[in-house]
């Protein structure tokens, strides 16, 4: 049987595997799970910077991207108005090459401080959609794939053998986290032979969205194991009545709830 988080006190939750009654099926979440947000933001934008010009001039005559350099153009004459150090994009009338420099620069000081903020965006549609065109091509070019920790893969590999079917919970709300493109090109190959995708345009804080999933594949909620990281959504899977396994967020209190078990990431979640 899991260790209830009842047991445990104060921020240390002692390393090992924890194990669970086998359930019927296990649900993710994929941010802060199988994959760092931190860490998927730093190699996202890292990849960016670095693949930007190359990416620019061989789409350059798309008119979606001329639209979205447009977009960014406007958003770096306000941002150079209120910071010193933000590089304006020069006007459409100089030459492809300046404007690429100048795109470049913009989108390189932009980054920075999205990857400070982890922002990824958020405040520009116009850098959002950039970012998740250069990605896309280093995805369908096979030159960019997220790194997967080993250990998460013998887990995915444990419950596999254990015949335990895996979900991977979205709300879609980003397409830079689009789960099934990028787990279908890690440094381990494709992982989504592991697992199913379900997208649900519903409020993962909510109750009621547990008690959906249970009610779409037809399971008692106490038969799924959930997985994740947010203290909210945890306990409220968890007031569905669903077992959960909780990433242990840094510093953090343990959650005390009865159905929550803390575990200090994928790799110690077990099947008894």
């Amino acid at each position: 049987m899991a260790t209830s988080s009842s047991t445990l006190t104060g921020l240390y939750v002692p390393p090992g595997p924890k194990y669970f009654p086998r359930p019927r099926m296990i649900v993710y979440r994929f941010l802060d799970v199988i994959k760092q947000k931190h860490n998927l933001v730093v190699e996202i934008l890292t990849y960016v910077r670095a693949n930007l010009y190359p990416f620019l001039q061989k789409y350059w005559d798309r008119p979606e991207l001329m639209s979205m350099i447009d977009g960014l153009r406007n958003e770096s004459c306000d941002d150079s108005q209120v910071n010193d150090n933000a590089p304006p994009i020069v006007p459409a009338r100089q030459t492809p090459s300046a404007i690429q420099d100048s795109v470049v620069l913009y989108v390189a000081w932009k980054c920075m401080r999205e990857h400070n903020r982890l922002d990824l965006g958020h405040d520009s549609t116009n850098l959002q959609n950039l970012v998740h065109w250069v990605l896309l091509d280093g995805i369908i070019t096979d030159q960019w794939v997220v790194s997967i920790d080993r250990a998460f893969i013998d887990t995915f590999e444990h419950f596999s053998l254990n015949r335990v079917p895996q979900l991977l919970l979205s709300t879609v709300t980003h397409q830079l986290f689009d789960t099934c493109r990028l787990l279908s090109k890690t440094n381990h190959g494709d992982l989504t032979r592991f697992l199913n995708f379900l997208d649900v345009p519903m409020d993962t804080r909510s109750k009621n969205t547990y008690a959906f999933i249970a009610t779409q594949f037809n399971m008692a909620s106490s038969d799924i194991l959930f997985i994740a990281f947010s203290d909210t959504e945890c306990k409220k899977a968890a007031r569905a009545g669903f077992r959960v396994a909780k990433i242990k967020q840094r510093n953090q209190p343990v959650p005390r709830m009865k159905l929550i078990t803390v575990v200090n990431d994928l790799s110690e979640v077990r099947i008894a």
